[in-house]
């Protein structure tokens, strides 16, 4: 059987409808979506930003807090440096918890040694060589509180 061609009034047009002409103007004056920024200009992740950080609603730029959270890291783990890792100074950190530590270690067996040909008596040479520790500790905390309040360091970046 032939197929029979179909009517004109039943065939539709597909080519898109018509725009009124205010709406064509507001699409062309409409702000177009910021592009992403190439992921080489972002900062290192060891680079201080400056941007104000958020932990669970604390503000970790506060330098009251960043003091505060390097002061219970130096009572609990002699690592006064943490501060300098909430403001972004990873590498500083890591140098001066590990020379901190360091002098420690070398405290500790100079003194065990010390008090091993001294029978005992070399134990009491401890406590001022470990107020030295304190200060040096402090005067990390210190630093760390300055720079957090936008001061310049006062130790030696590495």
């Amino acid at each position: 059987m032939p197929v029979k061609p179909a009517k004109t009034e039943q065939i539709r047009s597909i080519s898109p409808p018509k725009q009124d002409a205010p709406k064509a103007e507001q699409a062309k004056s409409a702000p177009k979506p910021e592009q992403a920024k190439p992921i080489s200009s972002s900062p290192s992740p060891l680079q201080n930003t400056g941007q104000r950080v958020q932990m669970g609603g604390i503000d970790t730029n506060d330098p009251n807090i960043v003091a505060l959270i390097s002061f219970i890291c130096m009572v609990l783990i002699s690592a006064p440096g943490v501060g300098y890792v909430i403001l972004g100074y990873t590498r500083k950190a890591l140098i001066y918890t590990v020379g901190v530590w360091a002098v420690l270690a070398v405290l500790v067996i100079g003194v065990f040694v010390l008090s091993f040909v001294t029978m005992g008596f070399g134990s009491l040479c401890i406590f001022p060589l470990l107020l030295i520790i304190f200060a040096i500790d402090i005067f990390i905390i210190y630093d760390v509180y300055c720079m957090a309040k936008g001061e310049k360091s006062k130790l030696p970046d590495f």
